[in-house]
């Protein structure tokens, strides 16, 4: 059972989750030209990176910690991440048969541009609904460390939430999209936090159980649009060390702020 003091110290969380995403693709607005490969590269592998690391830090390491039944764990895991990889599988070929059925041109780029921005709006949204449970269930039990690890894990998701939404606006601007519409879609994934949020408060007591699950889920799903997508693009055009190095840059920088934050 949720209290209003743990739903509202969830909205003033996810809210400002949403407004870091949201100041953070607001960059590309004084962006005036676009970025050269090399740069784009480096952008491309940042994102790359950090996704990859949020995967880890953000949702399969917490995912592993949910439980003390490890062999109930280890198979929602399990189950979860292959069931994200198929999902993003199945959601591919969807957008493939969107493409071909309104004439559009066939664009790995705009199949790439719409699987990265779903990845990320379903981590935002799995991320919103950790942060509902972990403010539910701290206000329930009336712990103090509980609270404080609710707190901590906002202050991460605010963290991390900028450099998101700057490196999804950047290479969308890259691609042709005009300077707005490349801040109003790098804005999107931060916009369902706060729905996730409400999602994990009212939810708490009933989805606790098959976090692990959801959070490896999301992993999944991210991780294979990184493989299939984002690293092939990185090492294209001859251009493999810039997409390297955005790459360590963008999975330091997280796992740098995940240290910091613990």
């Amino acid at each position: 059972m949720y209290t209003f003091s743990s739903l509202k110290l969830t909205l003033i969380s996810t809210t400002i989750a949403m407004i870091s995403t949201i100041l953070g693709a607001s960059c590309v607005l004084f962006i005036k030209n676009n970025l050269s490969i090399k740069y784009y590269k480096i952008f491309l592998g940042f994102t790359a990176g950090m996704m990859i690391s949020s995967s880890i830090w953000s949702l399969l390491i917490p995912a592993t910690e949910l439980s003390d039944n490890k062999l109930t764990n280890l198979f929602s895991i399990t189950l979860g991440f292959i069931l994200g990889a198929l999902s993003f599988k199945l959601t591919d070929k969807f957008i493939s048969c969107i493409i071909l059925k309104n004439n559009l041109p066939i664009s790995m780029s705009l199949k790439k541009k719409s699987l990265i921005i779903l990845s990320s709006a379903l981590r935002n949204m799995i991320e919103g609904i950790s942060i509902g449970i972990a403010f539910s269930l701290s206000s329930s039990q009336n712990l103090t460390g509980s609270l404080a690890g609710a707190i901590t894990l906002s202050i991460a998701m605010v963290l991390q939430n900028f450099p998101e939404g700057f490196s999804l606006s950047i290479p969308l601007k890259n691609e042709r999209i005009s300077t707005l519409k490349s801040f109003v879609i790098g804005s999107i994934p931060g916009l369902l936090e706060p729905l996730g949020g409400i999602l994990g408060i009212i939810l708490a007591n009933k989805i606790v159980s098959l976090l692990p699950f959801i959070l490896s889920f999301a992993a999944g799903t991210i991780i294979i649009v990184v493989i299939d997508e984002l690293i092939p693009e990185c090492n294209s055009n001859k251009s493999k060390n810039h997409g390297t190095i955005g790459f360590i840059l963008g999975f330091i920088l997280l796992l740098m702020l995940e240290i910091i934050l613990n």
